[in-house]
């Protein structure tokens, strides 16, 4: 039975296959028991891989993507299909398969009969004996295959006018697959995320959040108003930190941080060559090059942006700056991630500070959103204008969800 026989050309996506070694990979094919699909049918709901060598499109493949992930296998499979040229197509019809496996392991041609659940499980077998395989293949050729750098970007609307892209956020769907290599390579970065990281930043490090932040503001407001001192805060935002980040000032921020080059390496052959595509109700783009910015959807990206910022605040000095003294202790900034919060007894030291920081911030390709940046101030406070623009000062400030007073 051919593709096209079972679903109309409109369903069927052509991708490019990986370029990795194909020959450890087993051949799966699955024929439909077509005798017994009219009686079958209404009762079941089941499906039917129909994968051959597709000699119509040398290197390609087709299959329809969203019934793969009713198989809970989702990018895995279609990765590993990839590596064969070959057509998958599904058909929901029949209850039960007969399943040709052909591995090095088990006995060429094999042919056994499965019910759904029995297929899904045996190929998952497969799938997870294969998957280390790749994994050991990218750690040493430290090349990843072009699936696993495409994005799919969906456009969530936040408040204001729906017809400005301005007022839209993205959320991306990356290769499931590829999120194994991933937490791999964490796990190898999170020691010297650990080592270069201050106690100050708290966004996505194990055993901190946003209520330890909050909750250390608010002592700080606190200790301040009981010892009759003043306190200057300011909370910056940044206009689309994430999206900003320089690819090459990132790899040799990771140099002089010491990360070892063949982490480096595996970095940036991920981030090269990166494409992405926007979906939406009416339809989707073009695929295009991404350029900048961490990835949306990859658990790297935190890590990435963290160090980011820190070589920020290094650099900006703030070590040394003055800030609220505790224990003997100046501090002087708490940091969640991107959100920045900076705090000095004076209004002189907490300009001089954002000064510093919006110095060193455009250095490495990140803007000040001035419209955003807010200030808290328990004393007396003038106006203030950075790029002719006037920073607002607000007695009370909405951070990760909690509002904070300069008077409590």
């Amino acid at each position: 039975m051919s593709i096209e026989s079972v679903m109309p050309s409109s369903h069927l996506i052509i991708c490019r296959p990986f370029l990795l070694p194909p020959s450890i990979f087993p051949s799966i094919r699955v024929f439909s028991n077509e005798s017994v699909l009219p009686i079958r049918w209404p009762k079941y709901q089941s499906f039917t891989f129909n994968i051959s060598p597709a000699n119509k499109y040398s290197g390609l493949i087709s299959f329809r993507m969203d019934w793969l992930d009713f198989l809970a296998v989702q990018g895995t499979l279609k990765s590993l299909l990839q590596h064969h040229s070959s057509k998958a197509s599904i058909l929901w019809r029949s209850a039960f398969f007969i399943v040709q496996l052909s591995h090095p392991y088990m006995t060429a041609g094999k042919t056994i009969a499965l019910t759904r659940q029995t297929f899904v499980s045996k190929v998952m077998f497969l799938l997870f004996n294969m998957l280390p395989r790749l994994v050991i293949e990218i750690w040493k050729t430290q090349q990843w295959p072009q699936d696993w750098k495409r994005s799919v970007f969906i456009p969530i609307p936040k408040k204001g006018n729906a017809k400005e892209h301005s007022n839209y956020c993205t959320t991306a769907f990356i290769s499931h697959a590829s999120k194994g290599m991933l937490k791999i390579l964490q796990a190898r970065l999170q020691q010297y995320v650990d080592r270069e990281l201050p106690d100050v930043q708290a966004g996505f490090r194990k055993g901190r959040g946003t209520r330890d932040q909050i909750a250390n503001i608010r002592w700080i407001i606190e200790k301040a108003r009981e010892f009759q001192k003043n306190i200057y805060v300011c909370f910056i935002d940044y206009a689309k930190a994430s999206d900003c980040v320089d690819h090459n000032k990132l790899w040799k921020i990771l140099q002089e941080m010491g990360i070892p080059d063949h982490l480096t390496c595996l970095l940036r052959n991920l981030y090269a060559d990166q494409e992405g595509i926007v979906r939406t109700g009416q339809g989707t783009t073009d695929w295009f090059q991404i350029g900048k910015g961490v990835r949306q959807g990859c658990i790297l990206s935190p890590c990435l942006f963290n160090l980011y910022a820190g070589y920020i605040m290094r650099n900006a000095g703030l070590e040394a700056q003055a800030g609220i003294k505790i224990a003997g202790r100046k501090i002087n900034n708490l940091r969640y991630a991107d959100v920045t919060t900076l705090m000095a007894q004076s209004e002189e030291e907490l300009k001089s500070l954002l000064m510093k920081v919006k110095e060193e911030s455009e250095k490495v390709g990140l803007k000040l959103n001035i419209q955003k940046t807010k200030i808290m101030a328990s004393g007396p406070i003038t106006s203030w204008e950075i790029d002719g623009e006037t920073v607002e000062t607000v007695s009370d400030f909405n951070l990760g969800g909690s509002k904070n007073h300069r008077r409590w």
